[in-house]
């Protein structure tokens, strides 16, 4: 039988025993052959499974006296309990991840494996059962710190319960198309190797783990962040009085050959991530230049005497000797406005709420800083804007995440004047735009609002009422708007009179029925929208020239209310 402690399921493997009395003590021998059946997987190593065979010794009345444990896989299981004159073997298995194909207990097959076999040597046949995994590999934040080029080094796949079991996948590959495989089932934690690429990736979430059923499909993803970038500087002077300098640690500089030509190349490792501002001395008689085309350097000085970059890949970056005196015109100051990263979506927003994000602008200077003076939005939707938009606030999103948050500076505000015109917010002072930045437009709702379509035709509607109690239906007289009107006219008339009047009064007419209850009338929905039409921005020249604002207008979300 079983052993009783077995969670998952046994299976044995025959060991060989001594007679049942005073004969001399056998030695227990068992042995697991493996036949590969064509399709499927059998666990060829000792880290492959958690399988192990458990030899049980007993006496001669049967009583327990010993029990040793050996791998069911790799070498032949040989061994004897002290003390025992039978032993049997129970190969302890996980059934949810491996599968008996054949048993045979001295040398009798097993129709249906017994899962043990006593005195004698039982000989299986292990399969994996297995599912479809999916892998992706992928880096942390937006750096390309992958390639397609693939590896030697496997990824290695722990057994959750075990780390000392493990499968492993040999050919790696870094960049993030899926793989697909078949793959032995079980719960696993996943470790990647680091890279010798780009910045040295290193995994950004060790041990994460997953759960692949046998004939289900499991996506796991491998996350790279990197660690340490190699930034390599080419000037065009070959001199060794070309130094250059970082703020974030020593560059070594020296003549090297490098396409076809020789360069004085300075070379430094820096933090992934970290912003890093190159600098640069010469050979009396010049100046050091830092070519930004095609290169890392971004927002640095107008003379381009200073690079400034955050390291997200190995670079290059390229270095010039220009003659003393004369170097050459900066590039002109432009200004990028787009939607921003967390630009809100339409939404349903209640009545009376407060700085509700209606647009996430991202204002991107290059080639030095933009005064930013004002923006210009249109209007658009079913609501009153000029009614229902209380008030219109344009503020630095410091922390980019679309929302208007404590501590952050509210550049301007105004609400519009006219329903579906133009709102301008101009600043109280030029908002200097040295780096890219995150702006917010936030909008408070009114407590009450309004259609435009229904303020079109309420100004009829008075005259309307007054005049269509002379021609109401008969069935009809006994509304109370029409009553209240007719009650009026009657009390003027009947004080003009100043007394009674002795002419018969008619009977009253009968009423008519009552009339069913009217439906409900279904909400009104108003909507919002604003769209970024026009940017007013100058750069820091005297006089100061206005910057042309490409891929305008910018789409704003559409807010839904309920009246």
């Amino acid at each position: 039988m079983s052993h009783p402690i077995l969670r998952r399921g046994l299976a044995l493997l025959g060991l060989a025993a001594a007679s049942l009395l005073a004969a001399p003590q056998a030695e227990a021998y068992s042995r697991a052959t493996y036949a590969l059946a064509y399709g499927n997987t059998q666990p060829q190593y000792v880290n492959q499974s958690t399988t192990l065979f458990r030899i049980e010794g007993k006496d001669n009345a049967g009583n327990l006296v010993g029990i040793q444990h050996c791998f069911a896989l790799g070498n032949n299981c040989s061994s004897s309990v002290p003390g025992a004159v039978n032993n049997v073997v129970v190969l302890e298995i996980n059934l949810e991840r491996e599968e008996v194909l054949s048993e045979s207990c001295k040398g009798v097959p097993s129709t249906v494996p017994q899962l043990r076999c006593e005195n004698g040597d039982l000989v299986v046949t292990l399969r994996v059962r297995q599912g479809e995994l999916v892998v992706t590999t992928t880096s942390e934040g937006s750096a390309p710190l992958l390639d397609t080029t693939t590896a030697s080094q496997p990824v290695r796949f722990e057994f959750l319960e075990d780390p000392s079991k493990y499968w492993n996948i040999g050919a790696y590959w870094y960049d993030s198309t899926v793989k697909a495989t078949r793959f032995p089932a079980g719960s696993y934690k996943v470790f990647a190797y680091d890279l010798q690429r780009y910045c040295k990736p290193v995994q950004a979430n060790p041990g994460v783990r997953f759960d692949l059923p046998a004939g289900g499909r499991t996506t796991v993803a491998i996350v790279y962040r990197g660690t340490e970038c190699t930034i390599e500087v080419l000037s065009d002077l070959v001199s060794t009085d070309v130094k250059v300098f970082s703020d974030g640690g020593p560059l070594v500089c020296g003549p090297q050959g490098r396409y076809g030509t020789t360069f004085t190349i300075c070379t430094g490792k820096f933090a992934f991530g970290k912003p890093l501002r190159l600098s640069a001395t010469m050979p009396s008689g010049y100046v050091p230049y830092f070519n930004w085309v095609g290169g890392p350097c971004a927002y640095g000085q107008p003379d381009r005497t200073l690079c400034d970059f955050t390291p997200d890949l190995d670079r290059e970056v390229r270095l010039t000797a220009q003659a003393a005196g004369a170097p050459p015109p900066p590039p002109p100051v432009a200004l990028g406005v787009a939607r921003g990263a967390s630009s809100p979506a339409d939404a349903g927003v209640a009545k009376g709420a407060a700085d509700v994000p209606m647009l996430q602008l991202k204002a991107t200077p290059s080639n030095g800083t933009a005064m930013l003076q004002a923006l210009s939005f249109t209007a658009s939707g079913s609501g009153r804007d000029d009614l229902d938009l209380m008030m219109v606030k344009v503020i630095v999103d410091a922390n980019g995440n679309g929302q208007f948050d404590p501590g952050e500076t509210v550049l301007a505000q105004g609400r519009p004047v006219v329903d579906n015109g133009t709102l301008r917010l101009a600043f109280a002072s030029p908002v200097a735009i040295s780096a890219p930045t995150d702006l917010l437009v936030v909008a408070d709702i009114g407590s009450d609002v309004h259609s435009a379509s229904a303020a079109a035709v309420w100004g009829g509607t008075t005259l309307v009422l007054a005049f269509g109690v002379l021609a109401w239906p008969k069935g009809r007289r006994r509304l109370v708007p029409v009553l209240a009107a007719v009650a009026v006219v009657l009390a003027g008339l009947s004080a003009c009179g100043g007394g009674g009047n002795d002419e018969p009064v008619d009977p009253p007419a009968a009423e008519d029925p009552p009339l069913p209850p009217a439906p409900p009338a279904p909400p009104v929905l108003l909507t919002y929208r604003l769209d970024l039409t026009a940017v007013e921005a100058t750069d820091t020249a005297t006089p100061a020239k206005s910057l042309g604002i490409d891929a305008l207008p910018i789409g704003g979300a559409t807010l839904t209310v309920t009246q």
